[in-house]
Protein backbone atom coordinates (compact mmCIF):
# COMPACT_ATOMS: atom_id res chain seq x y z
CA UNK A 1 0.00 0.00 0.00
CA UNK A 2 1.37 3.37 -1.02
CA UNK A 3 0.89 5.80 1.86
CA UNK A 4 1.27 8.82 -0.38
CA UNK A 5 -1.62 7.78 -2.59
CA UNK A 6 -3.64 6.80 0.51
CA UNK A 7 -3.18 10.23 2.11
CA UNK A 8 -4.08 11.90 -1.19
CA UNK A 9 -7.43 10.10 -1.24
CA UNK A 10 -8.02 10.94 2.42
CA UNK A 11 -7.24 14.61 1.76
CA UNK A 12 -9.68 14.62 -1.14
CA UNK A 13 -12.46 13.24 1.07
CA UNK A 14 -11.75 15.78 3.83
CA UNK A 15 -12.03 18.54 1.25
CA UNK A 16 -15.45 17.17 0.20
CA UNK A 17 -16.58 17.19 3.82
CA UNK A 18 -15.38 20.76 4.33
CA UNK A 19 -17.27 21.93 1.26
CA UNK A 20 -20.53 20.40 2.54
CA UNK A 21 -20.81 21.65 6.15
CA UNK A 22 -24.61 21.52 6.21
CA UNK A 23 -24.69 17.77 5.73
CA UNK A 24 -21.98 17.33 8.37
CA UNK A 25 -24.03 19.37 10.84
CA UNK A 26 -27.08 17.21 10.15
CA UNK A 27 -25.04 14.06 10.67
CA UNK A 28 -23.75 15.36 13.99
CA UNK A 29 -27.06 16.80 15.20
CA UNK A 30 -29.37 13.94 14.19
CA UNK A 31 -28.02 11.34 16.68
CA UNK A 32 -28.16 13.87 19.53
CA UNK A 33 -31.73 14.86 18.71
CA UNK A 34 -32.70 11.18 18.49
CA UNK A 35 -31.13 10.39 21.86
CA UNK A 36 -32.74 13.35 23.64
CA UNK A 37 -36.20 12.76 22.23
CA UNK A 38 -36.11 9.03 22.93
CA UNK A 39 -34.90 9.77 26.45
CA UNK A 40 -37.76 12.14 27.19
CA UNK A 41 -40.48 10.01 25.58
CA UNK A 42 -39.56 6.42 26.40
CA UNK A 43 -37.98 6.88 29.81
CA UNK A 44 -40.47 9.44 31.17
CA UNK A 45 -43.17 8.18 33.49
CA UNK A 46 -46.77 9.02 32.70
CA UNK A 47 -47.78 12.10 34.69
CA UNK A 48 -50.28 14.95 34.66
CA UNK A 49 -53.19 13.05 33.14
CA UNK A 50 -55.94 15.68 32.62
CA UNK A 51 -58.76 14.95 35.07
CA UNK A 52 -62.22 16.30 35.89
CA UNK A 53 -64.05 15.80 39.18
CA UNK A 54 -67.73 16.13 40.03
CA UNK A 55 -68.23 16.27 43.79
CA UNK A 56 -71.96 15.83 44.35
CA UNK A 57 -71.46 14.99 48.02
CA UNK A 58 -69.68 18.21 49.01
CA UNK A 59 -68.67 16.69 52.34
CA UNK A 60 -65.51 16.41 54.38
CA UNK A 61 -65.19 12.75 53.35
CA UNK A 62 -65.45 13.59 49.63
CA UNK A 63 -62.94 16.41 49.92
CA UNK A 64 -60.54 14.01 51.65
CA UNK A 65 -60.94 11.56 48.75
CA UNK A 66 -60.33 14.27 46.15
CA UNK A 67 -57.21 15.40 48.02
CA UNK A 68 -55.75 11.94 47.43
CA UNK A 69 -55.96 12.54 43.68
CA UNK A 70 -54.70 16.11 43.93
CA UNK A 71 -51.48 15.05 45.64
CA UNK A 72 -50.78 12.28 43.11
CA UNK A 73 -48.38 13.29 40.31
CA UNK A 74 -50.23 11.06 37.87
CA UNK A 75 -53.32 13.27 37.81
CA UNK A 76 -53.83 16.92 36.96
CA UNK A 77 -57.24 18.10 38.14
CA UNK A 78 -58.18 20.71 35.54
CA UNK A 79 -61.96 20.84 35.72
CA UNK A 80 -64.67 20.68 38.36
CA UNK A 81 -67.91 19.69 36.65
CA UNK A 82 -71.55 19.46 37.61
CA UNK A 83 -72.16 15.94 36.37
CA UNK A 84 -71.68 13.28 33.70
CA UNK A 85 -72.93 15.35 30.74
CA UNK A 86 -70.35 18.09 31.22
CA UNK A 87 -67.67 15.49 31.81
CA UNK A 88 -68.63 13.71 28.59
CA UNK A 89 -68.32 16.94 26.60
CA UNK A 90 -64.84 17.59 28.02
CA UNK A 91 -63.74 14.07 27.15
CA UNK A 92 -65.13 14.36 23.61
CA UNK A 93 -62.99 17.46 23.08
CA UNK A 94 -59.94 15.69 24.47
CA UNK A 95 -59.55 18.15 27.36
CA UNK A 96 -59.61 15.35 29.96
CA UNK A 97 -58.73 11.67 29.94
CA UNK A 98 -60.26 10.65 33.25
CA UNK A 99 -63.28 11.79 35.22
CA UNK A 100 -64.57 10.96 38.71
CA UNK A 101 -68.07 11.45 40.10
CA UNK A 102 -68.59 11.30 43.86
CA UNK A 103 -72.30 10.51 44.53
CA UNK A 104 -74.45 12.70 46.81
CA UNK A 105 -74.78 9.98 49.47
CA UNK A 106 -71.03 9.27 49.63
CA UNK A 107 -70.46 10.49 53.20
CA UNK A 108 -73.76 9.08 54.56
CA UNK A 109 -72.97 5.64 53.11
CA UNK A 110 -69.59 5.57 54.85
CA UNK A 111 -71.12 6.63 58.15
CA UNK A 112 -73.71 3.86 57.92
CA UNK A 113 -70.93 1.35 57.35
CA UNK A 114 -71.87 0.71 53.72
CA UNK A 115 -69.68 0.53 50.65
CA UNK A 116 -69.56 3.94 48.96
CA UNK A 117 -69.46 3.79 45.18
CA UNK A 118 -67.30 6.06 43.03
CA UNK A 119 -67.90 6.41 39.29
CA UNK A 120 -64.72 6.58 37.21
CA UNK A 121 -64.80 7.43 33.49
CA UNK A 122 -61.73 6.68 31.38
CA UNK A 123 -60.82 7.77 27.85
CA UNK A 124 -59.89 4.43 26.29
CA UNK A 125 -58.62 5.98 23.05
CA UNK A 126 -55.15 5.82 24.62
CA UNK A 127 -54.94 2.38 26.32
CA UNK A 128 -51.53 3.11 27.86
CA UNK A 129 -52.79 6.17 29.73
CA UNK A 130 -56.12 4.52 30.59
CA UNK A 131 -54.48 1.47 32.19
CA UNK A 132 -52.06 3.62 34.19
CA UNK A 133 -54.91 5.83 35.39
CA UNK A 134 -57.09 2.86 36.31
CA UNK A 135 -54.32 1.21 38.33
CA UNK A 136 -53.61 4.47 40.17
CA UNK A 137 -57.32 5.02 40.92
CA UNK A 138 -57.65 1.54 42.36
CA UNK A 139 -54.54 2.07 44.50
CA UNK A 140 -55.85 5.37 45.87
CA UNK A 141 -59.27 3.81 46.54
CA UNK A 142 -57.69 0.91 48.43
CA UNK A 143 -55.64 3.32 50.53
CA UNK A 144 -58.71 5.42 51.34
CA UNK A 145 -60.70 2.27 52.12
CA UNK A 146 -58.08 1.19 54.65
CA UNK A 147 -58.19 4.66 56.26
CA UNK A 148 -61.99 4.53 56.45
CA UNK A 149 -61.96 1.08 58.03
CA UNK A 150 -59.34 2.15 60.58
CA UNK A 151 -61.40 5.17 61.58
CA UNK A 152 -64.53 3.06 61.93
CA UNK A 153 -62.64 0.60 64.17
CA UNK A 154 -61.64 3.47 66.43
CA UNK A 155 -65.21 4.63 66.92
CA UNK A 156 -67.25 3.38 69.87
CA UNK A 157 -70.47 3.38 67.86
CA UNK A 158 -71.80 2.28 64.50
CA UNK A 159 -70.87 -0.68 62.38
CA UNK A 160 -67.65 -1.47 60.59
CA UNK A 161 -67.36 0.51 57.34
CA UNK A 162 -66.99 -1.46 54.11
CA UNK A 163 -64.83 1.19 52.42
CA UNK A 164 -64.96 2.28 48.77
CA UNK A 165 -66.21 0.60 45.62
CA UNK A 166 -64.67 1.89 42.37
CA UNK A 167 -66.92 1.50 39.33
CA UNK A 168 -64.76 2.18 36.23
CA UNK A 169 -66.28 2.76 32.81
CA UNK A 170 -64.11 2.98 29.68
CA UNK A 171 -65.36 5.16 26.84
CA UNK A 172 -64.56 4.98 23.09
CA UNK A 173 -62.38 1.86 23.35
CA UNK A 174 -63.94 -0.39 26.03
CA UNK A 175 -61.62 -3.33 25.35
CA UNK A 176 -58.55 -1.06 25.47
CA UNK A 177 -57.50 -2.49 22.10
CA UNK A 178 -54.07 -1.10 21.17
CA UNK A 179 -54.81 -1.44 17.46
CA UNK A 180 -57.59 1.15 17.74
CA UNK A 181 -55.01 3.56 19.15
CA UNK A 182 -51.99 2.76 16.98
CA UNK A 183 -53.46 2.15 13.51
CA UNK A 184 -54.83 5.71 13.04
CA UNK A 185 -51.41 7.01 14.13
CA UNK A 186 -49.62 4.76 11.65
CA UNK A 187 -51.95 5.97 8.89
CA UNK A 188 -50.84 9.55 9.59
CA UNK A 189 -47.20 8.56 9.76
CA UNK A 190 -47.28 6.70 6.44
CA UNK A 191 -49.04 9.58 4.71
CA UNK A 192 -46.55 12.11 6.05
CA UNK A 193 -43.41 10.07 5.40
CA UNK A 194 -44.06 9.17 1.78
CA UNK A 195 -45.54 12.52 0.74
CA UNK A 196 -42.69 14.60 2.14
CA UNK A 197 -40.04 12.35 0.57
CA UNK A 198 -41.85 12.31 -2.79
CA UNK A 199 -42.42 16.05 -3.10
CA UNK A 200 -39.15 17.28 -1.59
CA UNK A 201 -37.09 14.85 -3.65
CA UNK A 202 -38.91 15.70 -6.89
CA UNK A 203 -38.43 19.46 -6.48
CA UNK A 204 -34.79 19.21 -5.43
CA UNK A 205 -34.02 17.01 -8.45
CA UNK A 206 -35.84 19.47 -10.71
CA UNK A 207 -33.71 22.28 -9.34
CA UNK A 208 -30.56 20.24 -9.93
CA UNK A 209 -31.58 19.76 -13.58
CA UNK A 210 -32.11 23.51 -13.98
CA UNK A 211 -35.81 23.37 -14.95
CA UNK A 212 -36.94 25.05 -11.74
CA UNK A 213 -34.88 28.16 -12.49
CA UNK A 214 -36.42 28.28 -15.96
CA UNK A 215 -39.92 28.30 -14.44
CA UNK A 216 -39.01 31.03 -11.98
CA UNK A 217 -37.57 33.18 -14.78
CA UNK A 218 -41.04 33.25 -16.40
CA UNK A 219 -43.74 35.79 -15.31
CA UNK A 220 -44.87 33.25 -12.68
CA UNK A 221 -44.78 34.55 -9.12
CA UNK A 222 -43.15 32.44 -6.41
CA UNK A 223 -46.44 31.75 -4.63
CA UNK A 224 -48.12 30.76 -7.92
CA UNK A 225 -45.28 28.37 -8.65
CA UNK A 226 -45.47 26.81 -5.20
CA UNK A 227 -49.25 26.35 -5.23
CA UNK A 228 -49.23 25.12 -8.82
CA UNK A 229 -46.66 22.45 -8.03
CA UNK A 230 -48.41 21.37 -4.82
CA UNK A 231 -51.96 20.91 -6.15
CA UNK A 232 -51.17 17.92 -8.46
CA UNK A 233 -49.42 16.21 -5.57
CA UNK A 234 -52.48 16.78 -3.40
CA UNK A 235 -54.48 14.70 -5.89
CA UNK A 236 -51.89 11.92 -5.77
CA UNK A 237 -51.68 12.23 -2.00
CA UNK A 238 -55.46 11.96 -1.65
CA UNK A 239 -55.46 8.65 -3.56
CA UNK A 240 -52.64 7.43 -1.31
CA UNK A 241 -54.51 8.63 1.78
CA UNK A 242 -57.69 6.80 0.79
CA UNK A 243 -55.69 3.66 0.10
CA UNK A 244 -53.90 3.83 3.45
CA UNK A 245 -57.08 4.69 5.35
CA UNK A 246 -59.19 1.92 3.84
CA UNK A 247 -56.54 -0.80 4.01
CA UNK A 248 -55.20 0.27 7.41
CA UNK A 249 -58.58 0.50 9.10
CA UNK A 250 -60.27 -2.48 7.43
CA UNK A 251 -57.29 -4.82 7.40
CA UNK A 252 -56.76 -4.39 11.15
CA UNK A 253 -60.50 -4.35 11.85
CA UNK A 254 -60.62 -0.85 13.33
CA UNK A 255 -64.20 0.41 13.50
CA UNK A 256 -64.79 4.00 12.35
CA UNK A 257 -67.44 5.40 14.69
CA UNK A 258 -67.68 8.80 12.99
CA UNK A 259 -68.16 10.08 9.46
CA UNK A 260 -65.82 8.71 6.81
CA UNK A 261 -66.33 11.94 4.85
CA UNK A 262 -64.93 13.92 7.79
CA UNK A 263 -62.02 11.51 7.85
CA UNK A 264 -61.26 12.32 4.22
CA UNK A 265 -61.58 16.08 4.81
CA UNK A 266 -59.23 15.91 7.78
CA UNK A 267 -56.77 13.92 5.68
CA UNK A 268 -56.89 16.61 2.98
CA UNK A 269 -56.11 19.33 5.52
CA UNK A 270 -53.23 17.25 6.88
CA UNK A 271 -51.88 16.50 3.41
CA UNK A 272 -51.91 20.20 2.53
CA UNK A 273 -49.82 20.91 5.64
CA UNK A 274 -47.51 17.99 4.85
CA UNK A 275 -46.93 19.13 1.27
CA UNK A 276 -46.28 22.69 2.43
CA UNK A 277 -43.70 21.23 4.81
CA UNK A 278 -42.13 19.31 1.91
CA UNK A 279 -41.98 22.47 -0.21
CA UNK A 280 -40.21 24.30 2.60
CA UNK A 281 -37.67 21.48 2.89
CA UNK A 282 -37.04 21.52 -0.85
CA UNK A 283 -36.58 25.30 -0.75
CA UNK A 284 -33.87 25.00 1.92
CA UNK A 285 -32.06 21.86 0.71
CA UNK A 286 -29.62 21.99 -2.18
CA UNK A 287 -29.29 18.28 -2.95
CA UNK A 288 -31.50 15.22 -2.74
CA UNK A 289 -29.33 13.77 0.03
CA UNK A 290 -29.58 17.01 1.99
CA UNK A 291 -33.35 17.03 1.59
CA UNK A 292 -33.59 13.49 2.92
CA UNK A 293 -31.38 14.29 5.90
CA UNK A 294 -33.34 17.43 6.72
CA UNK A 295 -36.63 15.56 6.36
CA UNK A 296 -35.39 12.87 8.74
CA UNK A 297 -34.28 15.52 11.24
CA UNK A 298 -37.76 17.03 11.23
CA UNK A 299 -39.50 13.65 11.15
CA UNK A 300 -38.08 12.57 14.50
CA UNK A 301 -39.78 15.28 16.56
CA UNK A 302 -42.93 14.63 14.57
CA UNK A 303 -42.93 10.97 15.60
CA UNK A 304 -41.81 11.40 19.20
CA UNK A 305 -43.69 14.55 20.22
CA UNK A 306 -47.01 14.12 18.41
CA UNK A 307 -48.54 11.66 20.87
CA UNK A 308 -48.24 8.84 18.36
CA UNK A 309 -46.95 6.30 20.84
CA UNK A 310 -46.49 8.17 24.14
CA UNK A 311 -48.71 10.76 25.88
CA UNK A 312 -47.53 14.34 25.51
CA UNK A 313 -48.71 15.29 29.00
CA UNK A 314 -45.61 13.65 30.48
CA UNK A 315 -43.20 15.77 28.42
CA UNK A 316 -41.53 18.94 29.70
CA UNK A 317 -43.45 22.13 29.03
CA UNK A 318 -41.04 23.27 26.31
CA UNK A 319 -41.49 20.02 24.36
CA UNK A 320 -45.26 20.25 24.75
CA UNK A 321 -45.16 23.67 23.11
CA UNK A 322 -43.07 22.25 20.25
CA UNK A 323 -45.57 19.39 19.82
CA UNK A 324 -48.34 21.95 19.22
CA UNK A 325 -46.39 23.20 16.18
CA UNK A 326 -46.25 19.75 14.57
CA UNK A 327 -48.99 18.99 11.98
CA UNK A 328 -49.09 15.29 12.90
CA UNK A 329 -50.07 16.20 16.48
CA UNK A 330 -53.23 17.91 15.27
CA UNK A 331 -54.02 15.22 12.72
CA UNK A 332 -53.77 12.44 15.29
CA UNK A 333 -56.24 14.26 17.54
CA UNK A 334 -58.57 14.66 14.57
CA UNK A 335 -58.40 11.12 13.21
CA UNK A 336 -58.74 9.54 16.65
CA UNK A 337 -61.69 11.81 17.36
CA UNK A 338 -63.46 10.46 14.25
CA UNK A 339 -62.39 6.83 14.45
CA UNK A 340 -62.70 6.25 18.20
CA UNK A 341 -65.05 8.93 19.51
CA UNK A 342 -67.27 9.61 16.52
CA UNK A 343 -67.44 13.33 17.30
CA UNK A 344 -68.12 16.11 14.80
CA UNK A 345 -66.06 18.96 13.47
CA UNK A 346 -66.90 21.26 16.40
CA UNK A 347 -64.80 19.15 18.75
CA UNK A 348 -61.60 19.49 16.68
CA UNK A 349 -61.85 23.13 15.60
CA UNK A 350 -58.54 24.11 17.32
CA UNK A 351 -56.72 21.31 15.48
CA UNK A 352 -58.14 22.43 12.12
CA UNK A 353 -57.05 26.01 12.80
CA UNK A 354 -53.59 24.75 13.70
CA UNK A 355 -53.22 22.81 10.43
CA UNK A 356 -54.47 25.70 8.31
CA UNK A 357 -52.12 28.14 10.04
CA UNK A 358 -49.16 25.81 9.55
CA UNK A 359 -50.00 25.36 5.85
CA UNK A 360 -50.20 29.10 5.23
CA UNK A 361 -47.00 29.93 7.11
CA UNK A 362 -44.99 27.08 5.54
CA UNK A 363 -46.22 27.91 2.01
CA UNK A 364 -45.34 31.60 2.34
CA UNK A 365 -41.93 30.72 3.83
CA UNK A 366 -41.22 28.29 0.97
CA UNK A 367 -42.22 30.89 -1.64
CA UNK A 368 -40.01 33.52 -0.01
CA UNK A 369 -37.09 31.11 0.19
CA UNK A 370 -37.38 30.20 -3.50
CA UNK A 371 -37.52 33.85 -4.47
CA UNK A 372 -34.50 34.75 -2.31
CA UNK A 373 -32.36 31.90 -3.63
CA UNK A 374 -33.04 32.69 -7.27
CA UNK A 375 -32.55 36.40 -6.73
Amino acid sequence: MNLRRLFAVMRKEFLHVRRDPQTVILVLVLPLVTLILLGYTILSDITDIPMAISDLSRSTASRDLIAGFGTNDLFDIRHVTGGEDEMSSLMDRGEIQIGMIVPPDYAETLIRGGQAQIAIFLDGSNPIVALSALNAVQTIAQTKSIDVVKRSLGRSYGSLSAGLDVRPRVWYNPDLNRANFLIPALVGLVMQTFMTQLVAGAIVRERAQGTLEQLISTPLRSLELIVGKVIPYIGLALVTALEVLVVGLLWFDVEVKGSFLLLVLYSLAFLAATLAWAMLISAVARTDREARSLNMLLMLPSMMLSGMFFPTTSLPRALQLISNLIPLTHFLDMIRAVVLKGVGIDMVRPQIIGLVAFTIVATLAAARSFKTKIA
